[in-house]
């Protein structure tokens, strides 16, 4: 035990990390640091999980991110309740990082956590992320097929306190749920140039054939240059992904 606690992180190695990720930024001598905390880490995954437990209720918010993003790296599966309570966590961004890891780990987890993450597309917004938020929760949702969502997606749709495209998105995944992907390829091939972005992303999640014909459609005849140039490249994108993977790409990082 004694050699152990001389070669495992105690918690103040962990936070120093954090603080000097904090002041810093990642560096590639940051990243040969992490990968050998995480070697350390793993030597003892009972003690790991202890670690991080005690560091997810850290009075700083930039530890709990920490915790966040990368307990699901160091002990997988184990990390999922550290992700789960960190979903209510009182910071928001905190909040956003732990629903893409638990979404990365068991999306299937999230479904509990559904009542919650619907609540959050009625009121609140995190002013310091673009989408608030709530762009993240939208993607859990389609995810997860959550029609049970709709009602809350409608009132995202409506609420003044949130950017228009923000809304708009809401309005495309209500299509989504109620109609399916047709709903969706229909609005790239007409060219509804305030939606492409969202469209396209969609449209490349789906990953069919389908798919790829509204993207090739709208690449070759959009009338605005801009739709043009976003839909060719994630026609492009698609094929891509194509060669390396059977749809659906729901699990993939979106190209663009």
């Amino acid at each position: 035990m004694e050699a152990l606690a001389e070669k495992y992180p105690s918690l103040d190695n962990l936070v120093a990390f954090v603080r000097s990720l904090d002041a810093d930024g990642e560096t590639p001598d940051s990243e040969i640091r992490f990968n050998d905390l995480v070697r350390r880490l793993r030597s003892d995954s009972a003690l790991a999980k202890d670690r991080l437990q005690e560091l997810s209720a850290w009075p700083g918010n930039a530890v709990r991110a920490w915790v966040a993003a990368s307990a699901g790296a160091i002990i997988g599966r184990d990390a999922l309740p550290i992700l789960e309570a960190l979903l209510g966590d009182p910071d928001p961004t905190v909040q956003q990082i732990a629903l893409a890891s638990v979404l990365s780990l068991d999306r299937e987890s999230l479904r509990r956590h559904l009542p919650e993450l619907r609540s959050r597309l009625r009121s609140g917004y995190n002013r310091k992320s673009p989408s608030g938020g709530l762009l993240q929760i939208v993607w859990a949702i389609l995810r997860l097929q959550d029609i049970d969502s709709l009602p809350d997606l409608r009132i995202l749709s409506k609420r003044s306190d949130v950017p228009e495209w923000l809304q708009r998105n809401a309005e495309i995944a209500i299509e989504y749920l109620e109609q399916g992907p047709q709903a969706v390829f229909e609005r790239i091939r007409s060219h509804d140039q305030n939606n492409v972005l969202f469209s396209c992303r969609l449209a490349w999640r789906i990953g069919s054939k389908d798919a790829h014909a509204a993207l090739r459609q709208c690449a070759d005849h959009a009338p605005d240059g801009d739709c043009r140039q976003t839909c060719h490249r994630f026609k492009e994108a698609l094929e891509t992904e194509w060669s390396l993977h059977d749809p659906p790409y729901w699990d993939v990082r979106l190209p663009y």
